[in-house]
């Protein structure tokens, strides 16, 4: 049952990753700093960003599809994300009119 388990959550890993984007060693676009009070992060699709927790830890990280999830879904062991959301917007020029 546990392996079964492993190997569900080891397929579901590439989705999640698809959707969400992926933490990048390319240099950031802009950083955000993370602050106590945020409860959203607003990103733009492909957009790469370096996400600084309280402590100073950081991650830079490409947003992928548009969609909107928890920031620990994406931040790496260690990372202080709090109750911070995501969200992947499309641009305002990527929009049909």
């Amino acid at each position: 049952m546990q392996a079964q388990l492993q190997r569900g959550v080891e397929q579901a890993a590439p989705a999640r990753n698809a959707l969400a984007g992926d933490r990048s060693e390319q240099r950031a676009s802009r950083t955000i700093a993370l602050d106590t009070k945020q409860k959203w992060v607003t990103v733009q699709h492909l957009e790469s960003v370096k996400l600084i927790d309280a402590r100073g830890q950081s991650f830079v990280w490409q947003a992928g599809a548009p969609a909107s999830f928890p920031l620990k879904a994406i931040a790496p062991a260690g990372f202080d994300s709090a109750n911070v959301w995501v969200a992947v917007m499309h641009p305002k020029d990527h929009v049909a009119k």
